[in-house]
């Protein structure tokens, strides 16, 4: 595998080691020891315990109306949804599909499974009916709460797949039954509500998908003990003086889910936002005093380009946290100087590790991922002979912690390919540490490109695209013609106000990267970029879209 041989710049005048918040023991990266949560007690239990005691706070402020929900209403409305769950005969490991964008119920839908230990599913809430028939069919749900535009589709897609299943709207449409509905129908009494109890923390508390980078989605097994502990550890999220949060991930998106979770059991405001916007983001964050701000890369650098961090201040803001992607050092410093006041930090996660597993700390190296998570190990593996790699030497990352998933659903092929017997989870991530233990991230393997030997990251040549103030975002994949088996391709998004062309954009990377890098799949211009539904760049279809590219000489591309 190829050597690192250069590090990136660090920020400030000194760096000390951090090797107290890691050591590195025959080539494994090893976190702090910390002592774990064993009780046997439900995340459910921890959260109503929260909403309990701190009744008064407000919890919830949707932004398009200006209401706001107090600890207690949302605790009464998730009792009231947790009473019809049983009512309907769901119990202890059941699964219950949520559907759905971020709004005031949302939580409550979600919390009254967690009260009664019902297995949450939370899914996407613009599926087509092909992806329904799919994403149903492969967990069966019991129960599925929806949005009302998309229950339609989601009863016949059950339909075809002769699944019975209950749907509930968010929302009212004729012959189904509204959340709304059975939150009123509920006339137990309410304060003597107890929380269900499990019998073990490796119970099952919910099924997340998988980003699909490498195949179609699958539903990863999250126990009680994963999520508990990871709530506790893991450093990116508001500290205590940090009460005003704001994300836009939803529930179907694991960090979406785990922000709410942590929003309760930490006591913070949460704002409540859908649509995501870059002038309207930062209005949010500056009326409503936000002091911690989740958002991914493409977007920060979009409102760092656009010269909204100089119109917007943001003077409340103490943290921003990011990551998803590779770091762009040069943005990345960009940034810091547009916010000095704000902690800037990236963290590094996946589904199957139950969102992060390495957090930077203010003052880390620009373009790392920080360092591996109290209680958490890193190898790294070379993808060629399966050797434990040492510092700067590019690899697989494999990761061990309590934090883990226990498996894939009703896949156990999947799931040995993922999870070894010893528990370390491949991630599909290519990057390296340090001497120091911190770590950078190349790419994913299934992006890197072969080219005569050589082995190319494409987050190294969208670097050099994204100095270009026109482009607004770029993705590199593999390209192959009869010259090459695999040479680099970009396509590229540009600001509505600016121009470049292909050629200024191929001599770019040509100035700035060895020969082996250069954009020999030449750059086709789209007027966006595809998306998966949790947000990425969908590469997949990018790859699919290169495949039926025509090449000129003059480097102009053209879908056939």
């Amino acid at each position: 595998m190829e050597n690192i041989v250069s590090i990136p710049s660090l920020t400030g005048n000194t760096i000390p080691k951090y090797l107290s918040r890691c050591k590195i023991v025959n080539n494994v990266v090893i976190g702090e020891e910390a002592p774990l949560f064993k009780e046997c007690i439900s995340l459910g239990e921890l959260l109503f315990e929260k909403l309990t005691n701190n009744s008064n706070i407000i919890g919830q402020i949707d932004p398009i109306t200006d209401k706001r929900m107090t600890f207690a209403e949302m605790k009464e409305r998730s009792v009231r949804c947790a009473l019809w769950l049983k009512k309907q005969g769901v119990q202890r490991g059941d699964i219950i599909g949520i559907s759905t964008h971020n709004h005031l119920d949302s939580v409550t839908s979600q919390l009254g499974c967690l009260f009664i230990c019902a297995c949450f599913y939370p899914m996407h809430y613009e599926y087509n009916i092909c992806d329904s028939r799919y994403f149903l069919s492969l967990t069966k749900p019991k129960i599925v709460f929806v949005n009302a535009d998309m229950v339609k589709t989601m009863a016949r897609a059950a339909e075809e797949e002769n699944l019975n299943i209950k749907f509930v709207t968010f929302g009212c449409v004729k012959g189904f039954k509204s959340f709304q509905e059975i939150i009123q129908e509920q006339q137990d009494a309410i304060n003597d509500f107890r929380c269900s109890q499990i019998s073990s923390l490796e119970e099952i508390v919910a099924l997340f998908l998988s980003s699909g980078s490498t195949g179609p989605s699958k539903a990863t097994m999250m126990s009680h003990r994963a999520l508990i502990n990871n709530m506790l550890y893991d450093t990116s999220f508001a500290t205590e003086d940090q009460k005003v949060v704001m994300w836009f991930s939803p529930l179907r998106w694991i960090m979406g889910t785990i922000t709410t979770i942590w929003s309760i059991y930490f006591c913070k405001t949460r704002i409540i936002t859908m649509k995501l916007d870059s002038e309207e983001t930062c209005k949010l964050l500056e009326k409503y005093n936000v002091e911690w701000f989740l958002i991914q890369p493409g977007v920060i650098v979009n409102i760092l380009k656009r010269g909204l961090f100089q119109k917007y201040r943001l003077p409340s803001m103490k943290k921003i946290v990011t990551g998803g992607v590779a770091t762009k050092p040069h943005l990345f410093e960009a940034i810091i100087k547009a916010l000095p006041h704000v902690e800037i930090i990236y963290a590094l996660g996946m589904s199957e590790i139950c969102g992060t597993s390495s957090v930077q700390k203010q003052g880390d190296k620009v373009g790392s991922v920080g360092y591996v998570l109290k209680n958490v190990q890193l190898k790294v593996i070379d993808v060629d002979t399966g050797e434990t790699l040492g510092p700067n030497t590019v690899g697989e990352f494999f990761w061990k912690s309590p934090y883990v998933m226990t498996g894939y659903y009703n896949n156990p092929e999947a799931t040995r390919k993922t999870l070894s017997e010893d528990g370390w989870l491949r991630s599909g991530d290519l990057g390296y540490y340090d001497e120091d233990g911190e770590l950078f991230v190349c790419d994913r393997i299934t992006e890197a490109i072969r080219f005569l030997g050589h082995m190319i990251y494409p987050a190294e040549i969208e670097k050099v695209l994204q100095t270009h103030p026109a482009v607004r975002e770029v993705a590199v994949v593999r390209s192959q013609n009869d010259i090459f088996e695999e040479c680099p391709l970009a396509f590229v998004s540009i600001f509505s106000n600016q121009k470049v062309t292909a050629e200024e954009l191929i001599k770019l990377v040509e100035n700035n990267l060895e020969d082996c890098k250069h954009l020999r799949g030449g750059v086709y211009f789209l007027d966006e970029l595809p998306h998966t539904d949790t947000g990425k760049i969908a590469r997949k279809q990018l790859r699919e879209m290169a495949k039926h590219i025509i090449f000129d000489d003059e480097s102009i591309k053209n879908i056939k």
